[in-house]
C-alpha cells in the first residue's frame, strides 16, 4: 500500500498564523489514521525554515515521526517554591538535542521530593 502525504497550500507572513491553520487542518487527520504524511507549502515570506519546523511538529504531536525532544510541565502555581519558567530555559538549553525524549517537569512540591 502507498503512503498518503496530505499536501496544503498556504500564503501565510506571521509563523503563527501558519501554524493554527495548518495543525487545524492536518492534525486530525493525522490522529484519526486517515494520512502517513504532510506537505506544507507557503508562498507568504516566513523562512522555509519555519514552515519545515510547523510540520515537523505537527507530526510529532500526531505520534507519525518524532524528531525533537518532548516537554511537558506543569504551569506553576502557589506551591512552587521557585521560577519554574526559569528552569525549563535551563533544562531546555541543556537538552533539546536529545530527539525523541519525554520530558516532564514540575514544579509543585507536593510531587516533589519527600522528607
Amino acid at each position: 500500500q502507498n503512503p498518503v502525504v496530505f499536501f496544503q497550500h498556504y500564503a501565510e507572513n506571521q509563523a503563527e498564523d501558519l501554524q493554527i491553520k495548518a495543525a487545524a487542518d492536518m492534525g486530525a487527520l493525522l490522529i484519526d489514521g486517515f494520512c502517513d504524511g504532510i506537505f506544507l507549502y507557503n508562498q507568504g515570506t516566513l523562512n522555509p525554515d519555519v514552515t519545515d519546523a510547523t510540520a515537523f511538529g505537527i507530526l510529532q504531536a500526531g505520534r507519525v515521526r518524532m524528531s525533537k525532544t518532548e516537554y511537558i510541565s506543569c504551569p506553576g502555581c502557589g506551591r512552587t517554591l521557585f521560577h519554574l519558567q526559569d528552569t525549563i530555559v535551563r533544562i531546555k538549553a541543556v537538552t533539546s538535542q536529545l530527539k525523541g525524549l519525554k520530558i516532564g517537569i514540575m514544579g509543585c512540591v507536593v510531587n516533589g521530593e519527600s522528607n
